[in-house]
C-alpha cells in the first residue's frame, strides 16, 4: 500500500475510514424504544407520565383552549431540554381520523456561532454583520394548540422525543365529556 499512497495518503484513508466508521456507529437515531408501564409504587408530579429509558415524558391537555404539552423531565423529574426544533406527533380520533402534529418547543437561548475559538461573522446582506449569536431550540415544554382541538372530546396521541439520539415512543389517551368543567385540566 505504501507504494501507491505516500505517508499524508495512508494517513487521510486512515482518518477517513477512521471518522466513517465512527459516523456509523454514533448515528443510530432509528433505534426506537417504547414506553415501559410505570410502576404503581413510582408516584408522579404530572398525572399523565410515562416511564421511556431513564426519562419521563408526560402530557397536559388545556381543552378549554385546545392545547397539549409535552413534558420531557429525568428520573428526578428535573426538566431535559431539548435542542430539537419539533417532535413529532400523531393524533386519532374516536371517529378513527388521524393527523400528524408538529409539539414547538416552548423556549429558546442564544447560542455563540464559533468556529474553532473565533466568532462567526454572517456575510449575507440580509443580517447584521455583528450578530454573533442565534436563537435555537432550547425547551423541556413542547406545545401544540389548535382550534379542533376544542371540538374533540377523545383521542390518542402518540408522540416520538429524541432524547440523546434514540427516539422514544409514548402514547397518551385523552377523554373528557362534552359538559367539562370550564376550568377542567387534564
Amino acid at each position: 500500500m505504501r507504494r501507491h499512497f505516500g505517508k499524508r495518503g495512508v494517513i487521510a484513508v486512515s482518518i477517513f475510514l477512521g471518522l466513517f466508521g465512527l459516523s456509523l456507529f454514533a448515528c443510530q437515531r432509528d433505534i426506537v424504544r417504547t414506553v415501559e408501564e410505570t410502576p404503581s409504587d413510582h408516584p408522579h408530579r404530572l398525572p399523565d407520565t410515562k416511564v421511556v429509558g431513564d426519562y419521563h415524558v408526560s402530557f397536559l391537555v388545556d381543552h378549554r383552549r385546545g392545547e397539549i404539552e409535552i413534558f420531557v423531565t429525568d428520573a428526578q423529574e428535573r426538566p431535559v431540554p431539548l435542542e430539537e426544533p419539533f417532535i413529532k406527533g400523531v393524533i386519532v380520533t374516536s371517529a378513527g381520523a388521524s393527523r400528524e402534529i408538529r409539539l414547538e418547543p416552548a423556549q429558546y437561548r442564544r447560542r455563540r456561532l464559533v468556529v474553532g475559538r473565533a466568532s462567526l461573522r454572517r456575510p449575507d446582506d440580509h443580517t447584521n454583520p455583528r450578530i454573533r449569536s442565534e436563537y435555537v431550540p432550547y425547551s423541556a415544554v413542547f406545545r401544540y394548540q389548535a382550534d379542533w382541538l376544542i371540538k374533540e372530546h377523545d383521542y390518542s396521541i402518540e408522540v416520538e422525543v429524541p432524547i440523546n439520539n434514540v427516539m422514544h415512543k409514548a402514547s397518551f389517551d385523552f377523554s373528557t365529556s362534552e359538559e367539562e368543567d370550564r376550568h377542567h385540566r387534564h
